[in-house]
Order: C-alpha cells, then sequence, then structure tokens
C-alpha cells in the first residue's frame, strides 16, 4: 500500500488483471492523514481493486509456483505476488569499514555528504537527511534526493564547495486519473512531534471554475496554532496538485506563516 504498490497496482489493473493490495497499517500511502489517503483508496477500489488494510501477509501456499497467500484475516487466492513492503539501507560496506551509521540505520552524512571518514563520501538511498522543519535525522529515500545528494558530493569532491541542507519529504505520485503529493508534516506527524495543530480543507477546482479544463483538487494544509507557521501540506484529486505541493514546499523552507 505505498508508492511502489499503488504504482504497480495500477500498471497491473491496465493490463487487464485483477488485484487485491494488503495493508499491515490501518492505511494506504501512510505518508498522507488518514482522510486523504480514504479518498485515494476509494479512488482505487472503483477501478476494481480491493484493498485490504490492517491486514498482515502470514506465508505464502504453493508448490514451485505461487497458488495463494495467507493473512490473518484468511486465504487469498493468488497467480503473482508482489512484495512492496519499503526499503532499508545497506550500510554493510559502511559498517565493515567503520564508518557511523546514524539514528535512523542509514549512513550518517553531513551537509557536503562526508561521511566520519573525510575521506569518503556517501548519497542516496544508504544516507540519512535531515529534516528541514525539526532538524532532526530523517530517512526519506526517493530518487530526486540521491540525484541532488550526488550532485553535492560530486562538486566537492572536485573542489567545488556545494551542500545539501535536508529535505521535507516532498512527494508526488500518479494513482489512476488522481495526483497524489505531500510536502512537510502530516497533521499526525506533527502532534507526535509535539505541535498543537491546525488543519484546512480546501476542495475547489485546480483552475478557474469557467476554464473548460478546470478539474478538482482536494488541498489540505497544516499550520501550527502558536506561531502560524506552516508545517505540511497534501493534495489528492484529479486536478493537478503538483504545482500547489511546490509552492508549499517554497513557503515551508522560507518559515512563511498563514
Amino acid at each position: 500500500g505505498g508508492l511502489i504498490g499503488v504504482e504497480a497496482t495500477e500498471a497491473l489493473v491496465e493490463n487487464g488483471c485483477r488485484v487485491t493490495v494488503v495493508e499491515m497499517l490501518p492505511q494506504i500511502l501512510s505518508m498522507l492523514d488518514w482522510e486523504i489517503a480514504k479518498l485515494v483508496q476509494r479512488h482505487v477500489e472503483s477501478h476494481g481493486v480491493k484493498v485490504l488494510t490492517g491486514t498482515k501477509v502470514e506465508s505464502f501456499q504453493g508448490n514451485g509456483k505461487v497458488a495463494g497467500v495467507v493473512t490473518n484475516q484468511g486465504k487469498l487466492p493468488a497467480d503473482m505476488v508482489i512484495l512492496a513492503v519499503g526499503v532499508r539501507p545497506n550500510v554493510k560496506l559502511a559498517r565493515d569499514a567503520g564508518l557511523e551509521i546514524g539514528t535512523t540505520g542509514a549512513i550518517k552524512v553531513d551537509q557536503q555528504m562526508r561521511t566520519s571518514d573525510s575521506d569518503v563520501y556517501a548519497a542516496g538511498d544508504c544516507v540519512e537527511c535531515t529534516d528541514l522543519l525539526t532538524g532532526k535525522p530523517c530517512y526519506v529515500p526517493l530518487g530526486s534526493t540521491a540525484n541532488k545528494q550526488g550532485r553535492v558530493a560530486a562538486n566537492n569532491i572536485c573542489g567545488v564547495d556545494d551542500t545539501f541542507p535536508g529535505v521535507l519529504g516532498s512527494t508526488v505520485c500518479k494513482v489512476f486519473e488522481y495526483c497524489v503529493a505531500r510536502t512537510g508534516l502530516s497533521e499526525a506527524a506533527a502532534g507526535k512531534l509535539g505541535y498543537q495543530v491546525v488543519t484546512a480543507m480546501a476542495p475547489a477546482p485546480d483552475k478557474a471554475h469557467f476554464m473548460p479544463a478546470a478539474t478538482p483538487l482536494l488541498l489540505k494544509l497544516v499550520a501550527d496554532k502558536e506561531s502560524r507557521r506552516l508545517l505540511g501540506a497534501q493534495a489528492t484529486g484529479p486536478g493537478a496538485g503538483d504545482k500547489r505541493i511546490d509552492v508549499a514546499a517554497m513557503a515551508i523552507t522560507a518559515g512563511m506563516t498563514v
């Protein structure tokens, strides 16, 4: 039920497969707040996909070829199983080399992408980042982040001073006809960090309503009640949510208020 899972689901459905998504957590796409995730789930289900949340896979059945999946809620027949259970940083080489591993389980680096050995640089899904909002280490393995980190590491190796300050976890994906995007903290994550959170839900067309191409989009903003600082944003719907999230990411980075 994560990013890879829902994107694989779309590809399989469009090729005529009947798909069941089994998610151990209470919702799919855990980077979203529950109400946004529920809208996405209903859209997925409208395409004939069966979504089972709060369901744990216990074993597989079959002899040389999978024939079924056993969960804590019962058995599911299957011709094919795709495991999309997230990623973990591969740090064996770094650990064997004596490099420091961060609190997230990924390689600890500074803003120049240097490890604890100043002659060794690391970038991509094996390293931890800094959350620009909280200042704390985080692990957000994304291709866009890896690309930027690789450029920073290469510049510093070649003597060009460069830094990678951190991330907001900005993410965008396509789920059938829906755009799903987010940046910063969700309401749930902000609450766990001790923020007094206020939120606003804004359903509206993604363009002026009189334009023929205008399509619906739901935008959720998360802000700190005391400082009014914007903490996060989420968007979903058939409308274009990516650019709204771009603007929100800029506003969060700049410490803007609402």
